[in-house]
């Protein structure tokens, strides 16, 4: 796999359930590997946002809700 740190993603959201694994993964993945844009947005604390020095053009957004709402997602919903 090669990681191309100079490709711009855009505006990314993800919306996640739990309250401090996925943040701490995500924010390391798109902020000390790739060098992105992140901001994130914790039900539990503050909001906290990271600035890129080198990429400007790709933002990560990170909010977490309370609970999933995977039950609603079956084989007659366009999903």
């Amino acid at each position: 796999m090669k990681i191309n740190k100079e490709k711009n993603i855009g505006k990314v959201l993800f919306i996640v359930e739990g309250s401090k694994t996925e943040f701490y993964l995500l924010r390391k993945i798109f902020t000390n590997i790739l060098d992105y844009n992140f901001e994130e947005y914790n039900r539990n604390s503050n909001y906290k946002q990271y600035t890129s020095k080198t990429n400007r053009h790709s933002q990560v957004f990170v909010i977490n809700i309370e609970e999933s709402n995977i039950k609603f997602i079956n084989k007659d919903n366009d999903y």
